[in-house]
């Protein structure tokens, strides 16, 4: 009676006090719901205990939620007082697990309103479990439309479809979704079951165009190979076909197709490999200066030293290609060098030039790189010794800087 007329009266604590010692579950299943009715959380645990609610009262344990209205909800939950926790999540504004309480008892029209207006963040989520729920009852098309809406369509159709084994229905769904992710996994697929000329057609539709280089690599058809990879100009695509011609021993062919896949490395490879060096120039020339250097040591090593000094000069390496300048004598090379030098390049080289210049009597030259490394006495000695003219730039260049 005293309990009956503390829980009327809302009273949780003398309610509490007068049944502390009774067993029966059904006492203290009212006295828990009345504890989620007033917002008692302290009370409702203690019930649990006492009703041997273990799911419930490990649910509770283990929440880590940080307001107390949506703890109440979990117990609310246990207790099968749907409209009470669903009035707690709304009071204490968490969508997310109101979402979750909807989607529990199969209110999918709820889930996905409260995820559209409240819950933006798991509206693909929702989406996708309602798709899996009603792929668990045989609602094929619903579910499609579901994971499209999740944006998981791409691996969950073809994944629903096989499993039905509905293969026609697969294909007519990858005609109409006119998806090129789909496309290319249809083709896998298809190249599995060695459906080749199928795969290649599907692989067209997705713009695959290194797999069709593949098949047609696979069949010889290397015709068919070099007009694909010349229509699509794909890099991968010219890459593959590139290691296939160097595979047949095709080196022309195969340098061609690695520059055009931009693999230039691999072109320089084959290209030195095979003695190939007017290839290996055109190549080095367009290419990174990391890569002009390497085929002028090659270049340098066959004692074909003006086409070295001309990429290493070309690389940014000066003094190397100074260097082979002198050692084999390369005059018109060092010449073409000499006029790009400014007062950045290293002093020991440009009094290197110098004193290559005067040696073959280009005085005027030997003048010029003198001034640019400030050696003006000796510049200006030059001039008088051998009558060298001096210009307006000459003048300014071999005049000392005020401040200094």
């Amino acid at each position: 009676m005293n309990f009956s007329y503390y829980l009327a009266c809302g009273n949780t604590d003398d309610a509490y006090k007068s049944v502390k010692g009774v067993s029966s579950k059904g006492v203290w299943e009212s006295m828990a719901k009345m504890c989620v009715k007033t917002g008692r959380l302290d009370v409702a645990q203690k019930c649990l205990g006492q009703m041997q609610h273990a799911q419930g009262a490990a649910a509770l344990r283990e929440c880590e939620e940080p307001q107390e209205q949506a703890r109440l909800a979990i117990v609310a939950t246990h207790l099968n007082m749907t409209k009470e926790a669903e009035h707690l999540y709304t009071a204490c504004e968490r969508w997310d697990l109101l979402n979750t309480l909807y989607q529990s008892n199969g209110e999918w029209d709820k889930a996905i309103a409260i995820a559209k207006s409240k819950d933006r963040i798991h509206l693909r989520t929702t989406y996708f479990n309602y798709a899996q729920h009603l792929e668990a009852l045989g609602n094929v098309q619903e579910a499609l439309r579901h994971y499209e809406l999740s944006e998981t369509a791409r691996t969950e159709a073809p994944r629903l479809l096989c499993s039905l084994g509905d293969y026609e229905e697969l294909e007519n769904y990858i005609s109409q979704a006119q998806d090129a992710k789909l496309y290319r996994w249809y083709a896998q697929y298809l190249e599995s079951k060695q459906q080749l000329d199928a795969a290649a057609n599907a692989y067209r539709k997705a713009e695959d165009w290194l797999s069709l280089v593949r098949i047609a690599c696979f069949y010889k058809d290397v015709e068919k190979a070099m007009q694909i990879c010349h229509e699509s100009g794909d890099k991968a695509a010219c890459y593959h076909l590139g290691r296939h011609f160097e595979q047949e021993g095709e080196i022309k062919k195969a340098i061609h197709y690695f520059a055009s896949a931009g693999r230039v490395q691999h072109a320089l490879r084959l290209a030195q490999q095979n003695n190939m060096e007017n290839d290996l120039m055109s190549l080095a020339l367009s290419s990174t200066p990391s890569n002009m250097n390497q085929a002028a040591r090659y270049y340098e090593q066959n004692e074909q030293f003006a086409r070295a000094v001309t990429l290493y000069q070309k690389a940014g390496n000066v003094s190397r290609a100074l260097e082979l300048c002198f050692k084999a004598e390369l005059f018109d090379s060092l010449r073409k060098i000499a006029d790009d030098l400014n007062a950045d390049c290293d002093p020991e080289v440009l009094a290197r030039c110098a004193e290559f210049f005067m040696q073959h009597e280009q005085h005027d030259k030997a003048v010029h790189l003198l001034s640019i490394s400030k050696q003006f006495e000796r510049a200006v000695d030059l001039c008088c010794e051998h009558n060298v003219k001096v210009t307006d730039d000459m003048a300014e260049r071999m005049t000392p800087d005020k401040t200094a």
